[in-house]
């Protein structure tokens, strides 16, 4: 049973990490939301979510790291895994409570430096510069925003925040990119080679450089140019996201429900960085962009991966087709209203929040208990006993 992992702990035995983030993420994602539109209209809500910068807050460090880090963290040993998920979560409530106080972003910045000491050793073994490109922008994106946010309380002026926010949010869409191009590839081409064709569009390693490219340098060049610019470079890069995304041909083996839906989340990528820089060329506000982004893409992408993941590591077996349909339905339902909302469409605005926020937490709500059943009847996460 799972349970042994905490009625039998060893420092020295060795977790999968997504194994122990992903539920807890899950959970974090189902109500985080729910609490930011009440502290939004409420005067009684949390104090770190009753303005934009606090909910983007929460969504960048607590969402997308913790994501982040039960993806890319792999087998860590059990003092070092009870480390970062005790410095996630203290993160998560010192902001909530104390938001942009001294010990909120201290534990955030543990939470990084604990984060960076275990990736870049492992990410700098890679030879390819596409692998090798995982270190200068994790390290990025983990200390740009906190970086921008710790200045802008000593200061008191937000402006470098902001300038640097739609960088932050292009190095992510980035990261969303090569991760969801490199779960993809290999899953769609084993879901082609079971009807007796082999994909040769698979990794697709000169788009991913080109993706690179223009995606870093669109977040480079952002806060000192002109928007068209980093419009136009955005725009060709979520038509690159949407061209590689068509040559894995993923619509012939639509029986692999997971890898549809993570395809969808893929498509919900390139569509954002798409009208992300329609929006910068035509000098318009990009909040609304941004949502096919923050909610279309890491929503969908996030609940198809978690799903994938720890299901076939503990049940051996697919997400259920119907379940996984429903949740990316209800994602792809969350970011239309919440596009819905911004441009002020049929309904009220808050009216369209509410749905928006319901359907997400709906999703996020039947994946968390996907995910602890798998772990509770799935077997352990443990693998060995580490030698010192």
């Amino acid at each position: 049973m799972v349970l042994d992992w905490y009625l039998h702990p060893s420092v020295q035995s060795s977790h999968r990490s997504s194994l122990w983030f992903f539920p807890l993420v899950s959970a974090y994602a189902t109500v985080i939301m729910p609490l930011t539109i009440y502290s939004f209209m409420f005067a009684d809500g949390l104090p770190g979510l009753q303005d934009r910068t606090g909910h983007a807050y929460e969504m960048f460090f607590g969402l997308g790291l913790g994501l982040v880090a039960g993806y890319l963290l792999g087998r860590q040993k059990l003092y070092m895994l009870l480390a970062l998920m005790g410095s996630w979560m203290l993160a998560r409530v010192s902001h909530l409570w104390l938001p942009w106080s001294l010990p909120a972003l201290g534990i955030q910045g543990l939470f990084t430096v604990l984060m960076l000491s275990q990736l870049v050793p492992r990410l700098r073994v890679a030879k390819r510069w596409r692998n090798r490109m995982l270190v200068p922008l994790l390290t990025a994106l983990l200390l740009l925003p906190l970086a921008a946010v710790t200045a802008a309380v000593k200061t008191t002026s937000w402006s470098f925040h902001w300038e640097t926010a739609g960088s932050s949010l292009l190095l992510f869409s980035l990261l969303m990119s090569y991760m969801g191009g490199r779960a993809i590839a290999p899953a769609a081409a084993a879901a082609h080679h079971q009807r007796k064709y082999e994909l040769a569009a698979r990794v697709q390693p000169r788009i991913e450089a080109w993706l690179i490219i223009v995606i870093g340098l669109a977040a480079l060049l952002l806060p000192f140019v002109d928007s068209w610019l980093t419009g136009v470079l955005s725009g060709v890069a979520g038509m690159l996201v949407l061209y590689r995304l068509g040559r894995w041909r993923l619509w012939p083996v639509r029986r692999h429900a997971d890898l549809i839906c993570m395809g969808v989340g893929y498509a919900w990528l390139g569509l954002g960085l798409l009208v992300f820089g329609v929006y910068q060329m035509l000098s318009l506000p990009p909040t609304a962009a941004l949502h096919f982004i923050t909610v279309g893409a890491l929503g969908t992408l996030s609940t198809g991966m978690m799903a994938r993941v720890v299901l076939r590591r503990t049940l051996k077996v697919a997400p259920p087709p119907i379940g996984l349909v429903l949740i990316t339905a209800s994602i792809a339902f969350s970011a239309l209203a919440r596009f819905g909302a911004d441009l002020d469409l049929w309904l009220v605005r808050d009216l369209w929040l509410r749905l928006s926020v319901v359907a997400w937490s709906t999703a996020y709500a039947g994946l968390t208990v996907w995910l602890v059943t798998a772990l509770i009847y799935g077997g352990a996460s443990k693998d060995k006993t580490l030698k010192p």
